[in-house]
């Protein structure tokens, strides 16, 4: 069964809100909007200094190395196979996909009847005995251009800090080829990978009225679609208290069908969080401001703010990632890239953050983000 779905995974902590930031493939499958919200917030973001943090190469050579880079970006293919495990499996229902395997059911009679002929009743009852999800991984096999795509991440994020003065947030970038990774639990470490999916169990128990049972099991594999994102929690305490609860990790595709797409990652990324702070700040000055104590008021605000954090970042990135090209990308490219956000909640504002961006230039937008998210806010909704 392949339901065809991006689903989030479930969050361990009480009362889960996912949010954050997701940046999606337009070559992918059609997808829920990113308003299940892949998130906002470093809680404790570690600034680690450029010093501290030895990049193999600098921005400069990497630049140096685009043409190259580029040659090899478009010469991949989104590899579905072999996929191993990238973390546990964890218990959690996720809806969308639940709905999917009782479609299918429903859509396969056939199966019904062998389940009605083993128990020898065609009076059944069933119900979802368990449900639990996990990430797999395409590992990028090619030595070459896994070795160019690190030097072109470390070479693109060391000019995006030195244009801006942020410090640098990352331990460490590797791309991933063993199974079950160890997490960091401070910090921040990137994994880079070919290819990105999630894994979905679900297992049915039908009985009759004698109780006899029959037990299946549907599996879905669900190739996600999205590129780069850092997912936190907001999760509503016991007491009624939010709390931001924040990964360690965050997962880049290395390979899209747009190569510029591709290319925005690194960068959308760590300004993503660099920003966070400021944004997760807002979130909870709202949350106060307006009393909300429910899942449904809290995830309102959260897209709210999500909308604004993408039109800055997204405009942040408009302004870099072309300059650091140097023209060694087509104009065409970058169309098709801001062509795939139009029409998505989440970019909403996107354009209007371009905007903004040239008209006060990047270093005093994140200034003025860093010190007053909400006049940013209200600049962008009255543009």
């Amino acid at each position: 069964m392949e339901p065809g779905r991006e689903h989030p995974f479930p969050s361990a902590c009480g009362g889960p809100l996912p949010t954050g930031t997701a940046r999606p493939d337009a070559s992918a499958r059609p997808s829920r909007p990113l308003l299940h919200l892949l998130v906002f917030g470093t809680l404790s973001v570690l600034m680690v200094c450029i010093s501290v943090l030895i990049w193999t190469v600098s921005h400069a050579c990497a630049q140096q190395n685009i043409p190259h880079l580029l040659s090899l970006v478009q010469a991949q293919t989104r590899d579905e196979e072999p996929l191993l495990p990238f973390s546990d499996y964890e218990k959690g229902l996720d809806e969308a996909t639940h709905k999917a395997n009782i479609a299918y059911i429903n859509g396969h009679p056939e199966l019904v009847r062998s389940i009605q002929k083993d128990l020898g009743s065609n009076d059944l009852e069933w119900k979802l005995d368990s449900f639990r999800s996990r990430l797999l991984f395409v590992p990028e096999r090619n030595r070459e251009y896994a070795l160019a795509f690190e030097n072109y991440c470390r070479g693109v994020i060391e000019f995006v800090l030195q244009k801006t003065n942020l410090a640098n947030p990352y331990d460490k970038i590797e791309t991933l080829q063993r199974e079950k990774p160890e997490i960091p639990d401070q910090g921040m470490t990137v994994f880079l990978v070919r290819n990105l999916a999630e894994e979905h169990l679900g297992r049915y128990v039908f009985s009759d009225r004698a109780r006899k049972s029959v037990a299946i099991e549907l599996s879905c594999n669900d190739f996600t679609g999205v590129l780069g994102s850092y997912t936190t929690n907001l999760c509503i305490r016991e007491d009624g208290r939010f709390e931001f609860e924040a990964n360690h990790y965050m997962v880049w595709q290395t390979s899209a069908k747009n190569p510029y797409t591709l290319l925005t990652v690194p960068v959308e990324e760590t300004l993503h969080l660099a920003l966070r702070p400021y944004t997760q700040e807002a979130i909870r000055k709202q949350i106060h401001k307006e009393g909300v104590r429910d899942i449904k008021g809290a995830k309102r605000v959260v897209q709210e703010w999500m909308e604004v954090e993408e039109a800055v970042v997204g405009g942040l990135v408009r302004a870099f990632v072309p300059l650091y090209l140097e023209g060694q990308i087509s104009p065409a490219l970058i169309q098709q890239d801001v062509s795939s956000k139009a029409g998505l909640q989440a970019y909403k504002l996107l354009e209007r953050g371009v905007d903004l961006t040239r008209s006060i230039g990047c270093e005093k937008l994140i200034e003025i983000y860093a010190r007053d998210p909400e006049a940013v806010r209200q600049t962008l909704a009255g543009a």
